[in-house]
């Protein structure tokens, strides 16, 4: 047994010296064996003892996780290591490579593998620049580039640094582009910085660099910063920079004026301006924000005075260490103002601009005087002047601070020096106003020696050096005049309200504790989050609300005046239930009360999920039935349908308003339920039907067969096209549309809107009155009335000549004496949710004299009214009044539009006179409905005399039954005519010209067939 253990203890030291000795790495022998010149050049043999390893030790040398190749080198010389030629061509692989003190020869970059993506070079004696496409990163230090540089080149670069702590070593790049025909090539690196005496002459190419900075070669040709025209994008920043202290090199602003930058900076240049620009020149261009002068010559002139006219928009504004004498004359406030190491006098500025500015840098001028009190209320950097007198009490108050000590130091205050071991009193800290407390809003308190926000590190309340309890954090918003909290949670304020909103701080500079009593917030509501059912009972309310209290009882809500019972309640929202389950749509006044406090919100109550506005039937052999509405947009929601006693299988809903499923055969009128979470919406038991089967013609004489129906030839008409049309009068009023010839009138008239819920059951009945003309083309007008906010409208169109109306996919043909109507109404406010809208058609026959007084004939006048319905099954679809020897006919598509979807509508009769019939439209749930039903003057068809008396064999009324459109609402009153019973007559009704009258002619033509419009 100790022989086995022993065994297994040699072979895990042989398994761990391998592994730590590397002997199993795989590097090719090409790159081991330049990796062992590597080593003995840069003198690293202690570092890798073992030449069978070079992946171990990742300090120089790192290797890919297979340790199959070499990935990233990194190596220091000591100034004067050569490096050997073809050191780094066998290494495929390599992507980071970085030489510091190494000496390289010019053939260095030729034998760089192309898989090099960074490239770091430090204190080298190299002059040129790498040309391969493939490097994405140069970074070098302390290396006297001095080369052209092609602009093609930069395409692939992300970032090119040359910068230099030893400005001997800078020389410069002349920028170049050798194929100015090629833009789409030269796009710049995002970080720029170089060293450059010329550009190039072009503005093919587009710099968006994020950072462009300049250093001034010692060949600087400053006319060339005319060609910067090309650095047409919004930059990032801009700087130009000269560390040659002998002399400082030009540059003309002139020259940059077109340039887009956030920022730009001049360090040891001499900026201008030529003269006669001076006047109308305004730098830098819109929208830079920083402009940053140092150590310059030239826009500061000889008197000291700053001379440029600046941007607007400028926040930040630097002029340091350039013999400055005068605070510049500034249009605005800026954020940051440094005039700091120039040689300003008098006293501190005081103008609107500068102590409106967050905060002003004046550091070693020669400034006298004392510290205005505006200084409190902005950051000031007042050190090395020669300030004398007393400190205002705001910066005695600060004195414990090391950055308030730091803004001072230097001067001669009465008060304070920087020696003083001890400070002057502070005269405390006064509230005078704040804020009320509010839920996810910050609290603001006003007051006097408020303090700024320091720099100082005071131990884990940094940046915080005001504390308070409960813990808000408080900053500085306005020196020494405002603090403010962050945005209070709903902890925080069930905090403050439990201590009755009473808050302890304390400002640790200067030490001193105050106490406030908060403002209780006042009672708001921010908005009606949400409005959902509540199951079949009621609806939920979510309302957002501020200032409430959370104790039960204290708070309660109404939705105008109904109660709405909390059930869940916080500091800034309230969820409450409306147990009422027909709840009108319009304006309600949402009340919140507590604890006293009172506010009111108006909310629109409109119709919640689910509900159906229109369907697409399948036939009576089943199939998709498609439905329009609102049907929720919860993913994780459970809905279905129910078409009769049928499921409405494989819902597929293709958006919040749209859903199709699948339905077996049925036939006949069907109630429809939509289940959604829960909730239920339930149609009228006559609500849905099935598409009919196509039907086809037996006979058109002068005419086409098409969908079942004879479409005649013009002139013809009647239901196999073999008579001809008599057209009549029509004539207007404000209620009723009337159809006269000699002494009798047939009308029509829209009478009323009747509301009823799901069983029939009537709610309420609008008579429609107050019509008002809105239009009036004479040919064509249109009567509107309102009620409550719906519109109710219908337009009425005389047609003077044949012409095709396409109407939702289907071509109708009107002719000449046809009457068109359009129904609208819209914005119809519902009592109920389960609740649906009729809309009352009346038809009218009268006489120019009683109905009482005989005829001619010795009979007294009355009208006979018939329909042509089986209210069972089906839809009304028609119905005629007849008088004397004319009959009014009226007839009825069971289709509207709802919201702009086809959908049936069922037609019933509603009441009957002796000269009058209603017919109620039984509209669909709907924001906007259109409606068409059809009136034409006809003769009966049986042969009677001038006085009514049948000359042969009753034949029955020749009416079609009507026929399944996919249209909604322009409504068509079709060949409105009157015609004599003496003369033979037949009635047709087609697709294309509805009902018509029609006198048949002795012989007929066989060449009439292309005359069919």
């Amino acid at each position: 047994m100790i022989k086995y253990i022993s065994i297994i203890i040699l072979l895990c030291c042989i398994f761990y010296i391998n592994k730590v000795e590397g002997v199993n790495d795989s590097l090719p022998s090409n790159q081991r064996n330049n990796l062992a010149t590597l080593i003995s050049i840069y003198q690293l043999e202690s570092v890798y003892s073992n030449s069978l390893n070079y992946c171990t030790n990742t300090t120089f040398i790192k290797c890919n996780t297979a340790l199959t190749t070499v990935s990233e080198i990194k190596l220091k010389g000591n100034g004067a290591t050569i490096l050997s030629q073809n050191i780094f061509s066998p290494f495929n692989n390599l992507v980071t490579l970085q030489l510091s003190d190494t000496l390289l020869s010019d053939e260095f970059y030729n034998e760089l593998p192309i898989s090099i993506n960074k490239l770091s070079i430090y204190n080298s004696n190299i002059t040129t620049l790498p040309t391969s496409d493939s490097i994405r990163t140069i970074t070098m230090v302390n290396v006297p580039i001095e080369d052209s540089l092609d602009a093609g080149q930069l395409h692939n670069i992300d970032s090119i640094s040359i910068t230099y702590t030893d400005y001997s070593l800078i020389r410069g790049v002349n920028l170049t582009l050798n194929n100015p025909n090629r833009p789409e090539r030269y796009t710049f690196p995002r970080y720029f910085d170089i060293p450059i005496n010329s550009f190039y002459n072009t503005s093919a190419s587009n710099i968006n660099s994020s950072t462009f900075f300049i250093t001034i070669g010692t060949k600087w040709e400053s006319q060339s910063l005319a060609n910067l025209t090309y650095l047409n994008e919004t930059m990032g920043s801009i700087k130009f920079s000269n560390f040659n202290q002998d002399l400082k090199p030009d540059i003309d602003l002139d020259k940059l004026s077109n340039i887009t930058a956030n920022q730009f900076s001049f360090f040891g240049v001499n900026t201008f301006i030529s003269n006669e620009l001076r006047n109308s020149f305004q730098f830098p261009k819109e929208p830079c924000q920083a402009l940053e002068f140092k150590q310059i010559t030239g826009v500061v002139d000889s008197n000291g005075v700053f001379d440029i006219r600046l941007n607007p928009n400028l926040q930040y504004l630097t002029i340091l260490n350039s013999s400055l004498k005068y605070v510049p004359n500034l249009d605005h406030s800026y954020k940051v103002l440094d005039f700091s190491y120039n040689e300003l006098s008098g006293p501190l500025p005081t103008s609107q601009n500068i102590i409106r500015s967050l905060k002003i840098l004046l550091k070693a001028n020669q400034l006298s005087g004392e510290v205005p009190q505006e200084y409190c209320f902005l950051y000031s950097d007042l050190s090395y002047n020669k300030l004398i007198g007393a400190l205002p009490d705001c910066f005695v108050c600060a004195l414990k601070s090391k950055m308030i000590k730091r803004y001072l130091f230097g001067n001669n205050f009465s008060n304070y020096q920087d020696t003083s071991t001890s400070f002057p009193l502070c005269s405390g800290i006064t509230f005078t106003n704040h804020s009320k407390n509010e839920l996810n809003a910050p609290i603001i308190i006003n007051g006097t020696n408020l303090g700024w926000n320091y720099d100082d590190v005071i131990g884990s309340n940094y940046p915080f050096t005001i504390l308070s309890k409960p813990e808000l954090g408080f900053t500085v918003s306005i020196p020494n005049l405002q603090i403010i909290s962050n945005t209070i949670s709903e902890g925080q304020n069930s905090i403050l309200n439990a201590s009755k909103y009473f808050l302890e701080l304390n400002f640790t500079i200067p030490n001193i504790q105050k106490s406030i009593q908060l403002t209780e917030p006042d009672l708001v509501i921010e908005s009606i989050f949400a409005v959902r059912p509540y199951v079949n009972l009621g609806y939920t309310f979510i309302i957002l609300v501020n200032g409430i209290s959370t104790k039960q009882g204290q708070t309660v809500a109404k939705v105008g005046n109904l109660d709405c019972i909390i059930t869940e309640i916080s500091s800034n929202f309230i969820a409450c239930i409306v147990y009422q389950q027909q709840m009108a749509e319009g304006d309600y006044l949402v009340t919140v009360s507590s604890n006293g406090k009172q506010d009111s919100i108006k909310y629109t109550f409109i119709r919640s999920p689910p509900f159906i506005s229109a369907f697409h039937p399948p036939s009576k052999k089943g199939g998709e039935a498609i439905f329009w509405g609102d049907f929720g947009n919860d993913p994780t929601q459970t809905l279905y349908l129910l078409v009769g006693d049928e499921n409405c299988t494989n819902i597929h809903l293709f958006n919040q308003s749209t859903l199709s499923c699948q339905l077996k055969p049925g036939d006949g009128l069907k109630q429809v339920i939509v289940n959604l979470n829960g909730t239920s919406w339930i149609s009228s038991k006559t609500y849905f039907n099935y598409l009919e089967d196509e039907k086809t013609c037996t006979n058109c004489d002068h005419g086409q067969c098409n969908y079942g129906q004879c479409f005649c030839y013009e002139g013809y008409g009647g239901a196999n096209c073999s008579n001809i049309i008599d057209a009549g009068v029509v004539e207007r009023n404000e209620n009723t549309v009337t159809i006269s010839k000699d002494d009798y009138k047939f009308g029509f008239t829209i009478a009323n809107i009747t509301e009823t819920d799901y069983n029939g059951v009537i709610q309420r009945s609008v008579p429609l009155t107050g019509w008002k003309i809105t239009n009036d083309l004479g040919y064509k007008w249109t009567y509107a009335t309102k009620f409550e906010k719906a519109i109710i409208s219908y337009t009425i169109e005389m047609v003077n000549e044949t012409k095709s109306v396409n109407f939702a996919g289907v071509e109708m043909q009107l002719t000449p004496g046809t009457v068109k109507l359009t129904a609208n109404i819209s914005n119809w406010q519902y009592l109920g949710s389960l609740n649906t809208i009729q809309m009352q058609v009346q038809s009218k026959v009268y006489s120019q004299e009683n109905l009482s007084v005989p005829d001619k004939c010795g009979k007294p006048m009355s009208s006979l009214i018939t329909a042509d319905t089986d209210l069972s099954t089906t839809s009304l679809n028609y119905i005629s009044i007849g008088i004397g020897n004319k009959v009014f006919y009226g007839k009825f598509i069971d289709r509207v539009l709802s919201d702009g979807k086809p959908t049936f509508a069922r037609v019933t009769m509603n009441e009957k006179t002796n000269s009058s019939i209603t017919v109620s439209i039984n509209l669909p749930y709907c924001k906007e409905c259109i409606i068409d039903p059809d009136f034409s003057v006809l003769v009966s068809v049986n042969q009677v005399d001038e006085c009514g008396n049948e000359l042969r064999a009753s034949k029955k009324w020749v009416i079609p039954i009507a026929v399944v459109f996919s249209i909604v609402g322009a409504a068509i009153i079709t060949a409105l005519v009157i015609v004599y019973l003496r003369k033979k007559v037949y009635l047709s009704f087609s697709l294309k010209k509805g009902i018509v009258i029609v006198k048949k002619r002795k012989s007929t033509s066989k060449s009439e067939g292309s005359r069919m419009r």
